[in-house]
This record gives structure tokens, sequence and C-alpha cells, in this order.
């Protein structure tokens, strides 16, 4: 049996823990009070009882994640079908429209007679149907390049596919510009988002992301360590390596995850390459962030234009139609581009979010 020390909480954190923690000793230390990482939940006093909204993750789907239905399934966590739509509000709502239905595509009814709006169509079925064709050849151009490359136009490019990659991954657009071609197509072919049609069922968490992991902390128990901030992890003279908390008191384990006071080259190689971009979430009850037109509202709805376009991410999810929640409308807007009310602010936080670069992606390549 080994000693194993697991930092951080989050769903690789307490996975990991919870598939280990049968065979061997394992804690798991966690900076924040609260475990968890990403998932994170809210409770807010509605007129019908609490009502629980998520902030960080919200939805899956049985397909692309298998590891994570089992685990609700073991942990015996309900879940619950959710609605995964998608709308774009460009230029303060000069260009609207969402994907959920016709009515949505043409939100805004000028749009019958624009040939900007049917070419951008246009291209998006030409970029559904041939997208996939970068994965067969040599080399791997970037977003920007296979775009040109496609012969793509600005309104498929600007109200379309930037805002869209950029809502997924939490970056700026011009930022996606630069990301590897095949990375964006593989994840859209993945995700069954290179087609009208045949989405995979997406579905939440009943009560919120919170269930599954006070589910997992009850099972820990005490070897999760809340609020207990590790400030570097360094070889012990006795074997092993030793953990240093805030406290100061170094602990010796066998195995040890993250923070390593002495890296190799090697793994200051790979982990280096890794970059992260804090996104600001505001949970809410603004509906100015979501569309003028309410056939354009959607479950995600990206917020674009002006001269800050290819610069600044704002994205709106509309909890309700996500998580089926009753009551007012509620939103979590990533890095707001208004000013909202603070009567109307349930709740701030700071999410850190990886840079998809081509350096981090080639880090994560299989290792002989």
């Amino acid at each position: 049996m080994a000693r194993i020390a697991i930092v951080g909480s989050g769903i690789s954190g307490l996975g990991a823990a919870l598939l280990l923690g049968d065979q061997h000793e394992v804690v798991v230390f966690e900076q924040a009070l609260r475990p968890g990482g990403h998932s994170r939940t809210i409770a807010i006093a509605g007129h019908g009882g609490e009502i629980a909204a998520d902030t960080g993750f919200i939805v899956y789907n049985d397909a692309n994640y298998p590891l994570l239905t089992g685990l609700f399934r073991d942990l015996g966590v309900a879940t619950e079908s959710s609605n995964m739509s998608f709308g774009v509000s460009y230029d303060s709502g000069a260009l609207e429209f969402s994907g959920s239905s016709l009515n949505g595509l043409f939100a805004q009814r000028r749009n019958l007679a624009s040939p900007r709006h049917w070419a951008m169509l246009r291209d998006i079925a030409c970029f559904f149907r041939d997208a996939p064709r970068v994965l067969e050849t040599p080399g791997d151009p970037s977003v920007g390049e296979l775009i040109a490359r496609m012969n793509l136009g600005e309104w498929f490019r600007a109200r379309f596919l930037l805002p869209m990659a950029a809502a997924i991954w939490s970056s700026p657009p011009g930022d996606i510009l630069e990301m590897p071609a095949k990375t964006l197509v593989r994840f859209f072919a993945n995700h069954n988002l290179l087609t009208a049609s045949r989405h995979h069922t997406w579905r939440t968490v009943s009560g919120g992301s919170r269930r599954y992991v006070d589910a997992i902390a009850s099972k820990l128990g005490g070897r999760l360590r809340s609020g207990t901030p590790t400030i570097r992890i360094e070889p012990s003279p006795a074997g092993g390596h030793a953990v240093v908390t805030s406290g100061g008191h170094p602990e010796v384990f066998d195995v040890a995850l993250a923070l390593l006071a002495e890296p190799t080259i090697e793994e200051r190689m790979i982990l280096g390459a890794f970059k992260f971009r804090d996104n600001l979430a505001v949970l809410h009850g603004d509906a100015r962030l979501m569309p003028r037109r309410k056939a354009a509202w959607a479950s995600w709805v990206y917020a674009a234009g002006g001269s800050e376009a290819l610069r600044r991410m704002s994205v709106t999810y509309w909890m309700n139609n996500l998580q089926n929640l009753r009551g007012p409308p509620l939103f979590v807007t990533l890095n707001p581009h208004i000013d909202i009310p603070g009567q109307l602010i349930h709740d701030r936080h700071t999410f850190r979010h990886p840079v998809f670069t081509r350096e981090a992606i080639a880090a994560q390549a299989p290792r002989s």
C-alpha cells in the first residue's frame, strides 16, 4: 500500500482519490475552503425554495464523457436532460441569431433578405462538410489559415466560428485564430458539432454539481483537507516526496502529484508549455446580457463586436434553460461587457482556464 498525495480537488483530483482510495492511503490537499474546483454550485433563495445554480461545470454527455457518466452512476448521483443551444449577439444587437431553430436563425426578419447572412449559412454548411478533411492531410494549419484555405467569409469567421470556439474554450477570438485547426475540428467532430442535427444529448446534475462533489467528499472524510494550501513538493531524505503546506509541516508520501520543487528538464518542458487565463464569472439576473430579441435567446450566447472583438471574450449561460431551473431568470456571464447592478448579482468568482496553444497541445502527446 502506497501513501499518495493529490493536490487539488477538481474532478481529476477527486476522481483519482476515489479510485486509489480503496487500495492506498490517499490525502487530498485543497487550497480553497470549498472542494470541487470548477464544480461550483451557488444556492439562491427563491419563492418556491432553494435554487441551486452551477457557475463552472454545468453539462456533459454520455458519448464524450463515459468515465464521468460511470462515476455519476456509481455514486448514485441523479442527472437530467439539458438544452445546449448557441446564439450570438453582435455589435450590441446589430446582428442576433441562434441555432436552436429556423426562427432563431432569422430572429431578425431583415436577414431573410440579407446576402451576407445567407452567405454565412452557406459557409457554415461548407465548413461542416469539408473541415474534417484537414484531419487526413499532413501538417496542421492554424484555424485562421484553415478559414482562408477554405475561402470562408468574414461573417462566418467573426459571427459564427470564432464566437462558438471562443465560448467553448473561454478564450478571446483572436487566440482561436492561432489555435491548431486539427484540435478544433477534432473537438467539433467528436462532439457532433459539425452537423445541424444528430447532436449529442446533453445532461446536467440534478441539484447542481455539488451533489457529486459532496458524495465523493463524504467517502473521503478526513482524507480531504480543504483550506490547506500546498506551498511546494520536494524530495524527502527518507525517500518519496514531502508535501509542504501553509502550516509549514512537511508530510512524506510515496507519490506526489504537482508543484514539484525540483522538476527535471523534461518536467519543466512539459509543464512550462501550459498557460492559463483568468475569466470572471458572474451569477446574476440581468437580462441585458442576453440578446435583445427573445427569438435569439439560447443556452449560451456570445456577445461580440466593436474594436475589441478579437481581444475580448464575453459569453452568457442561460441557467434556467441549461439546468431546468424554475423561478426568475438566472444567468452566468464570463467577463461581462456591461456593468451589472449590484442588486442583481448573486455571486462573483474568477476561474482559471487553460490556453490551448500549439505548445500546450504538443505537450499532451504520448511519450515513449
